[in-house]
């Protein structure tokens, strides 16, 4: 059971992370052409080192900004709620019609604001999984195992509190998915 699981968290760490690659190559190339695109349109003169530096230096700063959100709770957004989503009255031809024009202009900044958000997030992703590992200590398995049995043998939902005793191994449990836990509630039963 704790093999199975390791495995199953070290391929989902590793799944996390070539996206987290994936989605920070997306973000340097973004800035990357964004930033010739800037060069070109204003002729402007900058040193060399500066072509791959600046793109460098906005996706850390997309890193640096993610994780801050992320802290705070944050993350990927809907459109709707994002602040790049202009809402206008529908119930008159010309609100329809400035949201649907508002939208396509929008909808792809939201799409690569999204992109530059994943980096970040795919990489807590990952190191969230490769923490999560369990140690493969001597009787963690038939403890496991044992305590399993016995919350199946409820056949429902059921206190939480009734395993007190056995807190770290029920918390072992809920993570490697054997056991449901509603926290509103404080109940567990077997899945």
């Amino acid at each position: 059971m704790i093999r199975a699981y390791n495995k199953r968290q070290i391929l989902r760490a590793i799944g996390h992370f070539v996206l987290c690659i994936l989605a920070t190559a997306v973000a340097y190339g973004f800035f990357y052409i964004a930033y010739f695109y800037a060069r070109e349109a204003f002729d402007l003169e900058f040193p060399q080192r500066l072509n791959y530096l600046a793109p460098v230096s906005l996706v850390l700063l997309v890193y640096i900004l993610g994780f801050i959100d992320l802290a705070r709770g944050g993350g990927l957004r809907a459109y709707n709620e994002s602040s790049l989503f202009i809402e206008s009255d529908l119930n008159s031809g010309s609100g329809t019609v400035t949201q649907y024009y508002a939208s396509q202009i929008t909808s792809s900044a939201y799409f690569f604001s999204q992109i530059c958000l994943s980096a970040p997030l795919q990489l807590m992703k990952a190191i969230r999984c490769s923490r999560s590992l369990l140690k493969d200590t001597p009787g963690l398995e038939e403890d496991l195992s044992r305590l399993l049995e016995i919350v199946r043998a409820e056949k429902k939902w059921h206190k939480a509190a009734n395993y007190q005793a056995d807190g770290p191994l029920l918390g072992y449990l809920i993570n490697m998915d054997k056991v449901d836990f509603s926290p509103r509630k404080g109940v567990v039963r077997a899945v």
